[in-house]
């Protein structure tokens, strides 16, 4: 009994203790141009600009979205295929503000990538943790 103990300890130890906590971005370290927390900004841009939105529902809290955020949002090259072609927009969807989101797109957990045209009907969904050519191939198609 004793030793079983122990196991379970030590592996619940393993699991928390080699989880790495990643900070997220400062707002000035984003090369990519985005409307964070802000809807209504968002949809305005891409309707003028008659572009698709990228939404990010997301957590401050959550290592997979501020590792998408440090290792490709702030990435110049990303930037450089993303700005003129997308709005992109990030809303924490654990805050009261991001909540009414989460619940329109029917996201269940964080992070939830969404593509939406310019009047907010999805056009494509992933969740999950993304490398910079993955999210490149998998947002290409709706880039204008």
């Amino acid at each position: 009994m004793y030793s079983k103990f122990i196991v379970v300890s030590l592996l619940i130890l393993s699991i928390f203790g080699c989880s790495k906590k990643v900070k997220e971005p400062n707002p000035g370290d984003y090369k990519v141009t985005i409307h964070m927390d802000n809807w209504n900004q968002m949809s305005t841009d891409a309707i003028t600009k008659d572009q698709n939105m990228f939404l990010m529902l997301h957590a401050s809290w959550c290592s997979i979205c501020n590792t998408f955020k440090n290792e490709i949002l702030t990435e110049e090259s990303v930037a450089t295929i993303v700005n003129s072609k997308i709005v992109v927009g990030l809303i924490d969807g654990d805050k009261d503000y991001g909540k009414p989101y989460m619940s329109q797109y029917s996201a269940s957990g964080f992070p939830t990538f969404l593509i939406l045209d310019k009047n907010g009907t999805e056009l494509a969904r992933k969740s999950g943790a993304f490398s910079k050519s993955d999210f490149l191939n998998w947002i290409n198609p709706y880039l204008k």
